[in-house]
């Protein structure tokens, strides 16, 4: 009932209305949360189903929430300018980048202790996916993707550059992240059916299992504005984009590339330009939005 609260209030007439649904839908969460925190504690089999399903339902209340919190940062109303000055701006998204990441993940504490009771139980047929096809690029288009992809590794793979233990961490992020693009793009029937602009995705789920599986050393790498993390960050917001008709997350993939190009500054547009272009994110008004703000950005770029 809170998600769908929540999903009403968008296209409420009224502030009034609007208020009113949203009142609902916190009023409900937070009914919820209170009750799951508790249980949260001592999960066993006869709870760990229940556990799960209330963790997505939180998942998707986390990731539209994030998602009125970007809109309200980047798009301030009309005619009242926002008083952050442009490292307080970053400083924010790289927090709500770090709220929707570390509560995908927090489906782990119940999936990791409790799989094989999931994996078996009335869930079974959502949780199991050992239909899922080989990682392996389906057509043209995702090879050139994955050549693309690849090509990220040369930011931390240079002779100039010493080694670095963080660089373990990035290379099996982006390894995940290829594995996922080329998974998906076997999942995508692109002949024969009724088509979105990048086709009919057979699960759509298997866009949000890169971010839960990401370590908590990659997470913690957002979190201090690591530029090579951001660059993945933004690559990955490709797949849950490619997702038009779920409404939770619908502006998922925009606001991490927004939130990127951010972090990042205009000296390393270039690295995220791929993405930017396949999501409808303009770079030149975002950067000129913000070119007004006298300080840059928070982690001085490496490159």
């Amino acid at each position: 009932m809170a998600i769908s609260a929540l999903h009403v209030s968008k296209y409420a007439e009224t502030e009034r209305e609007r208020k009113h649904f949203r009142d609902i839908a916190t009023y409900q969460i937070n009914t919820g949360l209170i009750r799951y925190r508790e249980t949260l504690a001592d999960v066993t089999e006869a709870n760990a189903e229940s556990l799960l399903v209330f963790s997505v339902t939180a998942t998707a209340w986390a990731l539209l929430t994030t998602a009125d919190d970007f809109m309200s940062l980047l798009n301030p109303e009309t005619g009242r300018k926002s008083e952050l000055d442009r490292r307080a701006t970053i400083e924010r998204t790289v927090a709500y980048t770090s709220k929707m990441l570390r509560t995908l993940r927090g489906v782990l504490v119940i999936l990791v202790p409790c799989w094989h009771l999931i994996a078996n139980g009335i869930l079974a047929d959502v949780a199991k996916r050992d239909w899922w096809p080989y990682p392996v690029p389906a057509f043209a288009e995702a090879f050139e993707d994955d050549k693309r992809l690849a090509n990220l590794e040369t930011m931390w793979m240079t002779p100039n550059r010493p080694y670095e233990y963080n660089f373990d961490v990035l290379k099996n992020a982006l390894k995940t992240l290829r594995d996922d693009f080329a998974r998906i793009s076997q999942l995508t029937l692109t002949e024969g059916t009724q088509r979105t602009r990048y086709g009919r995705i057979t699960d759509w789920t298997a866009v949000l299992t890169w971010p839960i599986g990401l370590p908590l050393h990659f997470v913690e790498f957002v979190e201090a504005a690591q530029p090579e993390a951001w660059v993945l960050l933004a690559h990955y917001a490709m797949l849950p984009a490619k997702i038009e008709h779920v409404f939770w997350i619908q502006d998922f993939g925009p606001n991490l590339v927004t939130a990127a190009a951010l972090v990042l500054g205009e000296k390393m547009r270039t690295w995220i330009e791929w993405p930017a272009q396949a999501i409808g994110v303009d770079l030149d008004a975002l950067y000129l939005a913000h070119s007004h703000s006298p300080t840059g950005t928070v982690h001085q770029s490496v490159f």
